[in-house]
């Protein structure tokens, strides 16, 4: 990957800034609803200001997150960055803030970003997908910050303390195939394939309402 000329990363740059351009004017809030539940018709083909009518995704450029969201608690890290549970300041509602380290270092990278960005735009509104609402270009023109939707926890630590305490019941794991399944048919609609299901993908909620 590091031996991938400027050029190419540059591309990605480029086609992630008229990404951004598409949103202008939109608001720095999220609007939120219920979202489709069911696997209807996929996405449309192209990017949109707003894929449903239930949701948008704001963007703001070269500003720090810290402006708008107090730091709670780091939720993971990896090769991608890093994702923190934090606060919204205005709205005092929980999110996940994700960090993309110098997100257009080479063309690999540069396309991971804006694929991700892209797709989630496009599958906005579906109500086991995880949401997008926000993306922030970082202050230093490389970085690039995600604001999604909060979880409370992942299918990979439910198994765990189902382990410890039996907490899961029959209902309960039919509910979260069914759900899982829902999300996945909506995303082969579209041509689309996951590639990295695992149970640390797959977000949850104490109501036991799932998120891919």
């Amino acid at each position: 990957a590091l031996g991938v000329g400027p050029e190419e990363a540059e591309k990605y740059q480029t086609m992630f800034d008229q990404f951004g351009g598409m949103f202008a004017g939109d608001s720095d809030q999220q609007r939120q609803g219920d979202g489709g539940a069911g696997a209807g018709a996929p996405p449309a083909a192209r990017p949109s200001r707003t894929t449903s009518k239930e949701g948008s995704t704001a963007v703001q450029r070269n500003r720090s997150p810290s402006a708008d969201y107090a730091l709670r608690q780091m939720v993971g890290k990896g090769a991608f960055g890093i994702v923190w549970k934090v606060i919204e300041k205005k709205s005092r509602k929980l999110m996940a803030l994700k960090k993309c380290y110098d997100a257009f270092r080479s063309s690999e990278d540069g396309q991971a970003t804006y694929r991700e960005v892209m797709y989630l735009t496009e599958m906005a509104g579906h109500d086991n997908i995880v949401r997008l609402l926000q993306v922030i270009k970082g202050e230093n023109n490389r970085d690039v910050y995600l604001v999604f939707e909060y979880m409370e926890t992942d299918l990979y630590s439910l198994i765990r303390a189902d382990e410890a305490h039996g907490i899961l019941q029959d209902v309960h794991k039919k509910y979260m195939v069914y759900q899982l399944l829902k999300a996945v048919k909506y995303m082969h609609s579209a041509d689309l394939v996951h590639r990295d299901i695992k149970p640390a993908n797959i977000l949850l909620n104490r109501d036991c309402h799932l998120r891919l």
